[in-house]
């Protein structure tokens, strides 16, 4: 657990180093070594679209799953989805995954053959026109039942086919804020903000330590059970909450809350087989802010520039790695 290296010990100061991120990319932790032909998925928060764009565009076996598209209608109600694979997130049509409990749900479904109770629901939109949610996806709107139903089926074929078929799979922590069923149990992929309104049954609420840290420990301990190649690289995304529905706190503290508790739960994962941790969080808030890179633009996501910081010191970690990485 601890370092043997004097040199990691002391914060990168200027004086010694170039910059904050040369630091990390030479004493940084390192990650299990990938090559253009590894194959690699990634599932988790908008950070996770940025991963998945990045390699793709280098030219990585990032693996894409071969869905049935013709009936999404989410532009329908979010017109900035107007032309958009609901791929483009991830592998396949998980959609932005911002939270652990949905991570469970994907791996359930997945590969552990457990159906998930109410994930289907009719919902009504702001102008009254009738839709069906499918909850544990995000912004995944059908026209009817029997589309959601059928989309899904061949969704979790293509779900499981990827989980089995890739060798690094990249889980991006987002948020712990969630919206839970009171008589179900079921956490909604995210809160459909103005499009919808939800069933009066889900509430707000902030997940803790423990129920993340078991929903991952489920998440782990199923992948290596169904894939024995499988590594798994955890990180939290540097994108921060872009509103809060909490009323003790303001949304720049909720964020620094959420990211705090899941950079926590992330180094007690990383005591499990086959899981790493990259700090992309910690390259984007803390390396990229002392070596003064554009961070974020909009205030909210996080510039191509730190991107690409992290995805290079990444490969860089990846590089110094044997393929059979042992801790």
């Amino acid at each position: 657990m601890f370092l043997k290296s004097k040199k990691r010990k002391f914060w990168p100061s200027r004086k010694k180093y170039e910059s904050a991120t040369e630091w990390i990319k030479k004493y940084g932790i390192k990650v299990p070594a990938i090559s253009k032909s590894t194959p690699i998925s990634s599932m988790g928060s908008c950070f996770a679209r940025e991963i998945k764009d990045w390699l793709l565009n280098k030219d990585y076996n990032y693996l894409l799953g071969n869905e049935i598209e013709s009936d999404f209608s989410s532009h329908e109600l979010f017109p900035g989805d107007q032309g958009k694979s609901p791929s483009i997130h991830a592998s396949l049509a998980w959609e932005r995954v911002y939270n652990t409990f949905t991570i469970k749900n994907i791996i359930d479904y997945s590969l552990n053959d457990i159906s998930i109770k109410d994930r289907f629901i009719e919902v009504v939109s702001r102008t009254g026109q009738k839709y069906v949610s499918d909850l544990v996806r995000s912004r995944m709107i059908f026209r009817s039942f029997e589309e959601a139903k059928s989309n899904f089926v061949n969704h979790a074929e293509e779900s499981r086919r990827i989980l089995l078929n890739s060798e690094i799979l990249i889980l991006t922590l987002g948020l712990v804020e969630i919206w839970k069923c009171e008589e179900s149990g079921l956490v909604i992929g995210s809160h459909p903000g103005s499009a919808y309104n939800l069933p009066k049954q889900f509430k707000p609420k902030v997940s803790n330590f423990s129920e993340n840290l078991e929903n991952l420990k489920y998440v782990i301990e199923s992948l290596n059970f169904h894939n024995k190649r499988l590594q798994i690289i955890i990180t939290v995304s540097p994108v921060h909450l872009l509103s809060t529905f909490r009323d003790d706190a303001d949304v720049i503290s909720a964020s620094c809350y959420s990211k705090s508790l899941l950079r926590v739960v992330a180094d007690e994962i990383t005591k499990l087989e086959n899981v790493y941790y990259f700090p992309s969080y910690e390259i984007a808030t803390i390396c990229s802010n002392i070596d003064e890179i554009p961070l974020y633009p909009d205030n909210h996501h996080v510039s191509r520039e730190v991107v690409d910081n992290i995805m290079n010191v990444f490969m860089q970690s990846s590089s110094r790695s044997k393929l059979n990485l042992t801790k």
